[in-house]
């Protein structure tokens, strides 16, 4: 690898002598080649260790430090044991680990780049549908104020940044006047909601859709928190216009699950559960086999959730090595084992 790098960076070395006499004596070509690779190198390495420190909270249970402790009311200590006994029920699923001594060829890689394909098995746990971090961490995650992402690569941070801009009074201006063509869409999209929200829908379906959008853009990167207000708008529509026992059940699903009242959240998915077996409507079956089997977890019924994570598997349209699902059934697979060493 290095040599190749130098055989590329040798080529350059003559433009560099001819503008930039400076930076590359005559005659030393190989040693200045030399250390272009080596930067190169070094570059590499420092978007690697960028990427790894960008994710590194998000490897769940594999840190020591006592925030990442479901129950903060343990020691820390004494949860580590368990977070690495749920990793290894993740890993030891049939994957195959690399090597440098053994490595596995993927020759998909230079397509990959090429695409500007990227690995989001981590970033989608806090991402899609509720945040799952949060959750297995156990910490609440209010809605900020804040309406410019500290942060913008990090697709929490730049979530709760367009929150933050709904629920200012900027959302309530032009949106032409927005400098981020991203919030002003999200502006846009709330500014139609504003207009039809007391309205009967012509498709409730549709408008579950519609009203997951908005909440995501109002609530997205939050976790354990209510949206009180936007609640109470959704409510008053389905009460009005007597909205079908589906559409009402989603909406008690999504909205248990981001409050964190896991009972509501199980309870709903149990009314869900023949609808996205039969009907294939109103929610996803991974979206519903995610929420539900954390919802029985946190509920103690460890059984349900075996059952959900199994009856469900079948409708998933992920890849059998998806993350998230590989996930769900390592934690099912703790909760039952920890649940068998408590009864002998």
């Amino acid at each position: 690898m290095r040599a190749r790098l130098r055989r590329k960076a040798r080529a350059g070395v003559g433009y560099l002598d001819h503008h930039h006499r400076a930076f590359a004596p005559a005659g030393d070509a190989h040693l200045v080649a030399a250390g272009i690779a080596r930067r190169a190198a070094l570059e590499r390495l420092h978007r690697v260790a960028r990427d790894i420190d960008q994710h590194a909270e998000q490897l769940v249970g594999v840190g020591v430090r006592h925030e990442a402790a479901l129950d903060r009311a343990d020691p820390a200590h004494l949860r580590v044991g368990v977070e690495a006994e749920r990793l290894a029920h993740l890993l030891n699923q049939g994957i195959e680990p690399n090597s440098d001594y053994f490595p596995l060829l993927d020759l998909g890689a230079e397509r990959r780049r090429f695409r500007h394909d990227f690995a989001d098995g981590f970033p989608a746990l806090s991402t899609d549908w509720f945040n799952l971090i949060a959750t297995m961490r156990h910490r609440p995650v209010a809605p900020t104020t804040g309406p410019v992402p500290a942060l913008p690569e990090n697709p929490r941070v730049r979530a709760q940044s367009i929150g933050a801009l709904i629920r200012s009074a900027a959302a309530e201006g032009r949106t032409d006047t927005i400098a981020s063509p991203v919030a002003a869409q999200a502006v846009f999209l709330w500014r139609q909601w504003q207009a039809v929200k007391d309205h009967a829908p012509s498709d409730w379906e549709m408008w579950v859709d519609q009203v997951n959008a908005v909440d995501r853009l109002r609530n997205g990167g939050t976790a354990g928190v209510a949206d009180e207000s936007f609640d109470a708008e959704v409510d008053r529509t389905m009460q009005r216009y007597n909205a079908p026992a589906p559409a009402r059940d989603v909406i008690a699903f999504r909205r248990g699950l981001a409050a964190w009242r896991f009972s509501d959240a199980a309870a709903a998915a149990d009314r869900l559960l023949p609808v996205a077996m039969k009907q294939h409507r109103w929610i996803t079956a991974d979206e519903l086999r995610d929420g539900a089997v954390f919802a029985k977890l946190y509920s103690g019924d460890i059984s349900g959730a075996r059952q959900v994570l199994d009856t469900l598997a079948v409708f998933s349209t992920r890849k059998p090595g998806d993350l998230r699902s590989r996930l769900l059934s390592a934690y099912v697979t703790s909760a039952e084992l920890q649940r068998a060493m408590a009864s002998r």
